[in-house]
């Protein structure tokens, strides 16, 4: 795993993703902030067929095949469960599985920029080739800055997990705030993409505890 020079409460942080991929297994290369996009380049650049590269948020072609299989699953249940007017909601870091998603669907689909502003995920969504009519991006009134603690994202984690479902603190609670915004726009029944990554909730709540707001 290439990644730019790493802090010292990262490597702390026994309880996440990061320190379970380092358990399973994986290796760390770090490199300096200055010289991280040149040797990434580098990497993609020197075009070795026996390694798999995978560009960091998996923003990449060869995603389309396993997103391809998941709209085919996604038209079977709306089949199976006889429903009419079927719009998909999930969240984008990149914007890949929206993009490949409306790509391979006959539906609405909704997406809202995580991990930055609106322009930069079309710009993402652009480098992957023509952005399809049915993808519509929406956002929150209000903005986030990425993977800062909120109180109203502690709070729809929580109306969420008491409904039986747990998600990430990461993507879905601005996903889903923003939906609440346009949801009266939305006419038929709402299919919400789950991105998982439920297993960086310990350190995130952690995060929230530091602010006394648990």
């Amino acid at each position: 795993y290439y990644t730019r020079t790493l802090n010292l409460h990262v490597n702390s942080q026994v309880h996440s993703n990061f320190n379970t991929a380092r358990s399973l297994g994986m290796r760390v290369m770090e490199i300096s902030h200055g010289a991280y996009a040149a040797e990434v380049s580098a990497l993609f650049a020197s075009r070795d067929t026996s390694v798999l590269l995978i560009p960091q948020g998996g923003a990449d072609a060869s995603a389309q095949e396993g997103v391809a299989a998941l709209a085919d699953e996604i038209c079977q249940w709306q089949s199976e469960n006889r429903i009419e007017h079927l719009h998909v909601v999930t969240p984008s870091g990149t914007g890949t599985t929206a993009f490949f998603l409306a790509k391979a669907l006959p539906y609405p689909c909704y997406t809202a920029p995580v991990a930055g502003k609106t322009a930069y995920l079309l710009e993402q969504m652009r480098a992957l080739g023509e952005i399809p009519d049915n993808l519509h991006v929406i956002s929150t009134q209000k903005k986030y800055h990425f993977a800062k603690p909120y109180r109203e994202f502690l709070e729809i984690y929580r109306e969420l997990l008491s409904c039986g479902i747990e998600f990430d603190l990461l993507y879905a609670p601005k996903m889903w705030l923003a939906l609440w915004e346009h949801y009266a726009k939305i006419e038929g029944t709402v299919l919400y993409i789950h991105s998982g990554g439920v297993q960086g909730n310990g350190t995130m709540l952690q995060r929230y505890d530091y602010k006394g707001w648990r």
